[in-house]
């Protein structure tokens, strides 16, 4: 009986010759922790799960670098043993293809032509190991940009970073996208990069892209480990495309009045409009009670916690002021509470003009809430920039 990984020999106690034995033992501790195996790629998937306890020194799971070699005209599989360890892979191949690294069933990793990365493997997955020291990658990506407007066609493109890589949405895999694709929301979702992106929501026609609407955007794969992206009017992905079984969330996106897509601009969760969106949220003309407690829906992506920064011009025809407060908030029920609980303090206008108050906590319904105590009062926002707190800063 062998170790669980490598297989190395036990030595018995009533073994003669131990000494032969024991040197095997060493030479495969050498080859696992310094050795290098050279995977010579035919233009086709690889199995190098094959043998996993032969005792020839050509068996590549016995190895720690794994060089891969070869002309490639597609992304390839290399299917690896689910045996727990650590190891080290370059693509060295020739023709600009990435290589997929994962056990057989599993989603595994997806390695870029020209890079090489350390690779750990739990038993079930492999994952990049830097992104895996402590835990799983949790919706997060390797580029702090994850979606942008396309130069070319701006209205109606979106591209999807290289370097996305987020967990599912069930935290049971890592998703990665390692070269960028282009996916379009005017057209049909179909494979590839340059290619149409709005998933089919099964009416016929399919319901094309609309005004004045949030479009949530997806990494997207298959258990064969095939990765692409697109967008959904559903949070959860509801009409995600024939064959793949996992998303990821990574951004939503808002089209205009004539349906093409808003410009904007990303740094991790923080997402600005380019061009200031204006709205009457709200307008109280009342003379009792004083204290409305009050909400309103600003522009910001459904179906996710958002926290807001507003600039807003406050008018008000009586002294009074305003107060926003967390959604769920039962203590904040007028503005005199504002000088009695200090974490509404900035928060709050005192009197009417411009301000730009931070850190407001919306619900998934694109709604806030604030609480007023003038007998009349108008409120002009502008969403200045948003944080999507479905996405980690």
């Amino acid at each position: 009986m062998g170790s669980d990984n490598l297989d190395i020999e036990d030595i018995t106690t009533s073994q003669s010759a131990k000494e032969v034995t024991a040197n095997t033992q060493t030479n495969k501790m050498d080859n696992a922790t310094q050795g290098e195996y050279n995977i010579a790629m035919s233009d086709a998937n690889f199995d190098l799960s094959a043998d996993l306890h032969a005792d020839s020194k050509s068996n590549g799971l016995r190895f720690h670098r794994f060089k891969i070699t070869g002309t490639l005209t597609a992304d390839r599989l290399i299917t690896i043993s689910a045996a727990e360890r650590g190891m080290s892979y370059s693509n060295e191949t020739t023709g600009g293809f990435s290589v997929r690294i994962a056990p057989s069933g599993a989603l595994g990793v997806l390695l870029p032509n020209g890079q090489a990365r350390d690779i750990g493997c739990d038993g079930t997955d492999a994952w990049f190991s830097e992104s895996h020291a402590a835990q799983p990658l949790h919706n997060w990506s390797y580029n702090r940009r994850t979606i942008a407007n396309d130069g070319s066609d701006a209205d109606h493109d979106i591209v999807f970073q290289a370097g996305i890589a987020a967990r599912d949405s069930t935290d049971a895999v890592n998703i990665d996208l390692p070269n960028a694709l282009t996916k379009q929301i005017d057209a049909v979702w179909a494979a590839g990069d340059d290619a149409g992106g709005l998933f089919d929501d099964g009416a016929s026609p399919v319901t094309p892209v609309a005004n004045t609407t949030w479009y949530h955007c997806f990494l997207i794969a298959k258990t064969d480990g095939t990765v692409d992206c697109g967008f959904d009017t559903s949070i959860t992905a509801a009409n995600i495309p024939t064959g793949y079984t996992l998303y990821a969330y990574i951004g939503s996106i808002l089209t205009n009045g004539s349906a093409n897509i808003r410009a904007f601009r990303q740094e991790r969760n923080l997402f600005k409009f380019i061009g200031a969106l204006t709205e009457d949220i709200n307008q109280v003309d009342t003379s009792s009670p004083l204290s409305q407690d009050l909400s309103s829906a600003v522009t910001i992506p459904p179906g996710v916690v958002c926290e807001v920064r507003l600039g807003c011009f406050l008018t008000i025809t009586t002294a009074g002021a305003i107060a926003f407060k967390h959604p769920d908030d039962t203590t904040l029920t007028s503005v005199s509470d504002v000088s009695t609980t200090s974490q509404h303090a900035d928060l709050a206008m005192a009197s009417a003009g411009y301000g730009v108050v931070d850190g407001i906590i919306s619900d998934i319904s694109q709604t806030i809430f604030w609480v007023t105590d003038a007998t009349t009062t108008i409120l002009d926002a502008t969403v200045l920039q948003y944080r999507n707190l479905a996405m980690p800063a």
